[in-house]
């Protein structure tokens, strides 16, 4: 049996729902820059703004220079476990990637690469500068992903990104029936957070609502906390990935 993923919830500049999170077993992550507070010592995920980094690209190279810039340091100060790069979504656009990783290994105990470029996984070294490469699986949703397969997967250190707990899941079920070799090293996900604040939260393995106004923000994020941890364990007990 393999051991259950870290789960980690990533969020900056919200101190009460990071101590929500880190009171139902979550390990703290932030998207940086961002404001960080004690709840997120240690941080264990670092992720860049993919969004912020396209708009300053589409302004001018100085404008994603600094984006850049901005975020190495933020890095830099924060020191967490891992963190993630730009993402590799055209094959000419290795070179780039890889000058990130590098830029960034000397802060990290683990590098995450993130591959988006069906059938070139194998292209991805399983270390930069010494450090451990993890490979970020993009849910495949509405708002985007990774076209790879799981099958690509195999035999690396993966993390999961996005997605909802259903979707996640059942990646990680798939990942061990398809992908031989590969470790789910950990998860991490912001859809419940999104969905409490309208008073949604995840139960029995569907979202859920009571109505307006009956579920307090922080009451849904903590309920849909517990019960996504919850399932995670039941996964890796019961059904033994």
């Amino acid at each position: 049996m393999g051991h259950m993923p870290r789960l980690i919830f990533c969020l900056a500049g919200n101190r009460t729902h990071m101590q929500i999170a880190r009171d139902c077993g979550w390990e703290a992550g932030a998207r940086l820059p961002g404001t960080l507070y004690e709840q997120h010592a240690p941080l264990v995920f670092a992720d860049q703004n993919w969004t912020a980094y396209q708009r300053a690209l589409a302004q001018s190279p100085a404008a994603a220079a600094k984006c850049r810039a901005a975020y190495m340091q933020a890095v830099a100060a924060a020191r967490p476990e891992m963190a993630s790069v730009l993402d590799w979504e055209y094959a000419d656009q290795l070179s780039e990637v890889l000058d990130w990783a590098h830029e960034i290994a000397p802060y990290v105990a683990r590098v995450m690469l993130i591959p988006k470029v069906v059938g070139q996984v194998d292209r991805l070294p399983s270390e930069i500068a010494g450090v451990p490469v993890v490979l970020g699986y993009s849910i495949p949703t509405t708002h985007g992903g990774t076209r790879c397969g799981l099958r690509e997967f195999a035999g690396r250190r993966v993390h999961l990104l996005g997605g909802s707990p259903r979707q996640q899941l059942q990646a990680a079920q798939l990942l061990a029936q398809k992908a031989p070799g590969a470790s789910l090293v950990s998860v991490d996900g912001n859809m419940c957070h999104q969905a409490s604040g309208r008073g949604t939260y995840w139960q029995a393995g569907r979202w859920r609502n009571d109505g307006a106004g009956a579920t307090p923000t922080t009451e849904a994020l903590r309920r849909s906390l517990t019960n996504i941890r919850r399932d995670w364990l039941r996964l890796y007990q019961m059904e033994g990935i």
